[in-house]
């Protein structure tokens, strides 16, 4: 990218992102701001600051470890200014680091791509498949370092020579035409590492590729083939691929990966192979509840950008396309409503009403012991932390799906501002203690910013709402 920020665009709406370590944060339009205490690779939001903008200002290296250039170039890559910065890595990078690393990716890891809780034993799973494939212990070893780096702040060299290695394996794998799990899985962190250093163009690039290749894995050149079936840990890899799309998208892009349909029992064989621990079926029901969450969400990016088209044609016919949309919309509302009703949703809702009827403190104990109010409304009382983040989602997701028939910023429809105080109470009660990419707070944040607005800081009330 070479601008400061990423404007992200709902219909006449506008607000610029800005990353710092390695997670987005909203801020109004305003001159960017220097941030102390911060370490220098993480100052996405000066230009001056910005390792990637930086970087990427050289011109690519005319040769690469010794061979030339002609055949990369048929891949479009943009990072080579970023290595030929760095220079060419030795093979062993940093072997008395790798240890450590390789820990931090298996217990930190899941947890920041929000996985942790239901997904824990998955990642041990795709480390077993780098013993054999140095693209995907590269990349994965580019984002363990990157993150367990920045922690510490240290600058991130080993996760730019990872990361260097491993693209170099997965061309090298392309040009052979070489289509297995792990080369899948090495795009996927590849993505996920740009993903998390604030680089959502180079993201959405290895997401388009990551997206070709799962197209090659489902349809096998030979002639009357049958599909291959996807192993579970390249569905878990791939849903986790969808999450990131919605992040670029959500703010008026085309989506890399199309609409889905209702799949439950689609999903539900192979995440019973990946979930562990005693409440197995309640924790695949709780993933599946998410998983809806998501397409519902993919749906309803997919019918904005309907929308916005369709009012910008010549000769837009007002009555017509709004009266259309309004009943496309009407169907994501009732999808929506109509998750509240999963069984697991029921259940944990009923729990909590009866842990308030009763006026005792949560079994939970430790969940709770630093829930909050969201200004002067009541305190939530949520025993569930699936439920909780599950909850913020759906939230989040019903802000969106307002703006689809009604754009501008602020709390009209009343529902829009009722469902950004209810996020923000759920958030209060339980957001400390909840990791936030199993519910992705950051986008509920932006939503309920641009609910709430300034206008209605800090009494959370509208003067045409009182």
């Amino acid at each position: 990218m070479d601008k400061q920020s990423l404007p992200i665009t709902i219909p006449h709406l506008r607000c610029t992102f800005f990353y710092e370590k390695g997670l987005m944060a909203v801020e109004p339009r305003s001159p960017a701001r220097k941030h102390s205490g911060q370490s220098y690779h993480a100052r996405y939001n000066e230009s001056e600051e910005n390792i990637f903008l930086q970087l990427q200002k050289h011109n690519p290296p005319e040769r690469i470890d010794n061979r030339s250039t002609a055949g990369i170039r048929r891949v479009n890559y943009t990072v080579f200014p970023l290595y030929n910065q760095l220079g060419i890595p030795d093979s062993d990078t940093a072997p008395y680091m790798e240890p450590r690393y390789i820990a931090y990716l298996l217990q930190e890891v899941p947890n920041t791509l929000g996985a942790g809780q239901m997904f824990p034993a998955v990642f041990p799973k795709l480390y077993a498949h780098a013993l054999n494939h140095e693209g995907l212990r590269y990349t994965m070893l580019a984002v363990a370092s990157f993150l367990a780096d920045n922690k510490n702040n240290r600058p991130p060299l080993y996760a730019f020579k990872y990361l260097q290695m491993g693209i170099l394996q997965i061309q090298q794998a392309l040009a052979e035409g070489t289509i297995t799990d792990a080369l899948l899985y090495a795009v996927f962190f590849a993505a996920y590492l740009h993903f998390i250093c604030g680089e959502l163009a180079s993201t959405r690039r290895h997401l388009e590729g990551f997206h070709l290749l799962l197209q090659r894995y489902q349809t096998p050149p030979a002639e009357f083939q049958p599909v291959i079936t996807p192993p579970a840990e390249l569905m878990f890899v791939w849903r986790m691929a969808i999450r990131m799309d919605h992040t670029w998208a959500i703010g008026g892009r085309t989506l890399v990966f199309p609409l889905v349909s209702k799949q439950d029992e689609l999903h539900r064989g192979w995440v019973g192979k990946l979930v562990v621990g005693e409440n197995h079926d309640v924790t695949v029901e709780w993933a599946l509840a998410q998983f809806a969450l998501d397409d519902l969400l993919t749906r309803a990016i997919a019918l904005n950008m309907k929308a916005v088209q369709l009012r910008l044609q010549p000769g837009y016919d007002k009555e017509i396309v709004e009266a259309a949309i309004e009943q496309e919309t009407a169907i994501l509302l009732e999808e929506h409503r109509s998750w509240n009703e999963r069984p697991c949703v029921r259940s944990a809702r009923e729990q909590d009403v009866l842990e308030e009827s009763r006026n005792q403190a949560p079994q939970e104990q430790p969940f709770h012991t630093t829930s909050s109010t969201f200004l002067h409304y009541p305190k939530l009382q949520i025993t569930n932390q699936l439920y909780a983040a599950n909850l913020i989602q759906y939230h989040w997701v019903l802000i969106y799906i307002t703006f689809i028939n009604h754009s501008d910023p602020g709390p009209s429809p009343h529902k829009r501002f009722q469902t950004a105080i209810e996020l923000c109470r759920t958030y209060a009660a339980v957001g400390s203690t909840l990791p936030v990419g199993v519910c992705r707070m950051i986008l509920g944040l932006y939503l309920a910013g641009l609910t709430l607005s300034e206008r209605m800081y800090p009494t959370g009330s509208f003067d045409s709402l009182v």
